[in-house]
């Protein structure tokens, strides 16, 4: 019971959210299939177009090679580390 409870809180924190697909999810990963095929995951591009398309502030993961991509001028999404996430918000 007392894990449940820990991960409760810790959605709570992360304030998760369900996100539909749109048209701007689907257009932005379209580009990134042609723009990022030969380097990332195809789980990496759809994770990475949604951040993009919903305009997310951070993107956590443990992708070696997501951590290193550049974000385009334009979006306010930054990569990180999930250690950088933990630190960051008190969990280790």
């Amino acid at each position: 019971m007392e894990t449940i409870a820990s991960l409760i809180e810790l959605w709570r924190k992360l304030d998760i959210r369900f996100l539909p697909p749109t048209n701007r999810v689907a257009e932005i990963c379209w580009h990134l299939v042609d723009e990022c095929k030969d380097r990332l995951q195809p789980t990496d591009r759809t994770h990475l177009g949604y951040a993009l398309a919903y305009n997310m502030n951070y993107l956590i993961t443990t992708d070696k090679i997501l951590l290193h991509y550049q974000v385009p001028d334009g979006f306010q999404l930054k990569i990180v580390s999930l250690k950088y996430a933990q630190e960051t918000m008190g969990l280790k």
